[in-house]
């Protein structure tokens, strides 16, 4: 067994893609029926999408998939230390030691299934005007097995984390797995945080069904307003945000110790926030940006929830975990990708001074 380590705090189980990134023109993305702003899984119509992206751009490797972006981001904002660790499914390629090698210098500790049949993910993010289209082709990410969260390393990680996390693309393939961490964070009474992800997650009937029983161990809950949107359509609720937030919060739930919160991020506009100790809609900024600032969005929404849960990690007050992830997040819009500089910026973030 691998030694965990002591300053492990927080976990997530995803899906691990080596990201390939890239401005692109709008015609790319029409030719593949895409969108921006949004996420799909790889058809086989897309397939040559990525070889398509290395030959005509510029194009950029980066470490990724969303809950992986999440947990980097949460590390560097609470330091130097490995204090997050990973789930989740690499092939045994170069790929998989890329994404491995990279995570680790940041300081996540991650324990990978490996699958010997297929490759290591990957994921285009096809950029422009700013706006990011993801299309992930899922590969060995596809192959986790449910008794990896059972393994003697993954059970001591788990006996040091303070949150557990998990985003719904990982309900395309392994619910078991994502129920099973959210039915030990039930137990062990462990804040339980799930991202709705992508619209389709939603809207696919499959999907959907996992979306609502993976809520029930959920203290909370995160969306973007295009996957809100979705949600409100799809369960009959309407297009108010704060509406389906609520309407979210009050969805039945198998831990009874704390009530849940849902926030709803919202690009530049305030994140709505409800649930935990009050049913109202409140909201809370994001750090405006300058005209120019503003680089790639992609990574952005990741890196909002990793500064949100480095602070939830350390049971600080909820106005500081948004200052977390308000901070997080314009470190990162104004890069490309979920880059995260090595000197972090010095900013007043809603009363709180970082770094």
């Amino acid at each position: 067994m691998a030694d965990v380590p002591e300053t492990l705090v927080l976990i997530g189980m995803g899906n691990p893609l080596l990201d390939i990134s890239s401005e692109v023109k709008p015609e790319l993305l029409t030719k593949y029926g895409l969108e921006p702003s949004n996420a799909i899984l790889a058809e086989e119509k897309h397939m040559p999408l990525y070889a398509e992206m290395v030959k005509d751009y510029d194009v950029q490797y980066v470490p990724g998939g969303s809950a992986l972006n999440t947990v980097r981001a949460a590390n560097w904002l609470l330091g130097d230390k490995a204090h997050t660790g990973y789930f989740g499914s690499v092939g045994k390629d170069d790929n998989a030691d890329i994404l491995k090698h990279e995570a680790n210098k940041e300081g996540v500790f991650t324990h990978f299934c490996v699958d010997d049949s297929k490759p290591t993910g990957t994921c285009a993010a096809l950029i422009t005007d700013h706006k990011r289209s993801l299309v992930a082709n899922l590969a060995a990410a596809e192959a986790f097995k449910t008794e990896h969260v059972s393994s003697e390393t993954a059970q001591a990680m788990l006996a040091k984390a303070k949150v557990l996390y998990v985003t719904a693309f990982f309900l395309t393939h392994s619910p078991d797995a994502a129920m099973e961490l959210g039915k030990y964070a039930a137990e062990k009474n462990v804040p339980f945080v799930m991202n709705v992800s992508a619209p389709f997650l939603v809207q696919v009937p499959i999907f959907k069904e996992r979306v609502l029983a993976l809520f029930e161990y959920a203290d909370y809950v995160f969306c973007n307003e295009h996957e809100a949107a979705a949600l409100g359509e799809a369960m009959g609720w309407g297009a108010d945000l704060g509406v389906v937030a609520q309407k979210t919060a009050a969805l039945p739930k198998k831990n009874g110790a704390r009530a849940r919160r849902v926030i709803f991020t919202h690009g530049g506009e305030p994140a709505v926030l409800t649930g935990g100790d009050s049913p109202n809609v409140t909201r809370h900024a994001v750090v405006p940006l300058a005209d120019g600032e503003l680089v790639d969005e992609n990574g952005a929404g990741d890196a909002y929830v990793g500064g949100f849960l480095a602070g939830l990690s350390l049971d600080e007050p909820i106005e500081k975990c948004f200052a977390n992830a308000a901070y997080c997040a314009w470190t990162v819009i104004r890069r490309h990708g979920c880059a995260l500089p090595a000197d972090k910026e010095a900013k007043e973030v809603h009363g709180f001074s970082f770094p």
